[in-house]
């Protein structure tokens, strides 16, 4: 009932190598790693969309793999489409939400969780 929506974080350092959201009139209009400036906030690609805009999404990935070009994140066909395909952030700033990809990341999750 909210609209298609990604985690945003707005108060936390643009990450180097994460994903990016670019949000314009409260609307994401890219993600990536390699948006930076004062439109570009931390997102974690957890998704929420309503079954025809996902359904849409992924008939777009499939053209992109059907042309062989697999060498991509998801969020490029996105960017691709966001003219067309509505996504919102859904702003989070006090919720534990991280990508662990490294040890080292690991290491803070559990500093975080005090494990």
């Amino acid at each position: 009932e909210n609209g298609n929506r990604v985690l945003v974080n707005k108060k936390i350092a643009v990450p180097e190598k994460d994903f990016k959201a670019v949000v314009v009139n409260d609307r994401v209009i890219k993600i990536g790693v390699e948006f930076s400036g004062e439109n570009a906030f931390a997102c974690l690609p957890l998704y929420k969309f309503s079954k025809a805009d996902f359904l849409f999404w992924i008939n777009e990935c499939e053209q992109y793999i059907a042309k062989g070009d697999v060498n991509i994140y998801a969020e490029n066909v996105f960017n691709e489409i966001s003219d067309d395909l509505l996504l919102f952030p859904l702003y989070f700033d006090d919720e534990l939400c991280m990508e662990i990809d490294t040890e080292d990341e690991l290491g803070i999750a559990e500093r975080y969780l005090d494990v």
